[in-house]
């Protein structure tokens, strides 16, 4: 009788550590999720002809880089419907592909390897004529090189006054527009 207490005690124990320890897994694997910043402004320069030029800058700031990126900027139309709201949305063109990688964050270093600029191909002061009842939308998908866990990250700009801001992010990890 004691010997089985003692094998049904020794399996529950063993099935308790078992779970404890994959949750502690899960828990640790959990924290490994890419971090990224989007700047709260998009930056409006121009070109050699003079071309409108705007610009969104995405710091990584997780200790590991960031890859299979994929971004999308949106013009959202709310408009009223029987039931509720809809969004009406209109995909703006961003120049150029997604980055592969964004590399890791690194204190220390004064590059750019781990900040993205993504360029718009439209006239956004054409395109967000009306900011009372329409926003843009930037929506980026990143997922860690390490643990594989993926995480979207999503910017609104709802007024076009504090939002289009005349002039280039700064060089580095900042995303101050001057």
């Amino acid at each position: 009788m004691k010997r089985s207490m003692d094998f049904l005690l020794s399996i529950i124990i063993g099935i308790l550590s078992s779970l404890v320890a994959s949750f502690a897994f899960l828990f640790f694997l959990t924290r490994l999720r890419p971090k990224v910043v989007i700047a709260k402004e998009i930056s409006k320069g121009t070109d050699v002809v003079g071309k409108p030029i705007y610009s969104i800058k995405v710091v990584n700031i997780s200790t590991r880089s960031i890859i299979n990126i994929k971004a999308q900027l949106q013009l959202i139309s709310p408009t009223n419907a029987p039931g509720g709201l809809i969004k009406g949305v209109y995909d703006i063109i961003l120049a150029g592909d997604n980055p592969l990688e964004i590399s890791k964050y690194k204190r220390n270093e004064d590059e750019e390897n781990n900040a993205f600029r993504f360029s718009i191909r439209e006239e956004l002061d054409k395109v967000w004529e009306d900011d009372k009842h329409t926003y843009l939308r930037f929506t980026i998908f990143a997922t860690d090189s390490l643990s594989g866990f993926a995480e979207v990250f999503t910017q609104e700009y709802r007024l076009k006054r504090i939002s289009l801001i005349e002039g280039d992010f700064v060089r580095g990890h900042g995303l101050e527009i001057k």
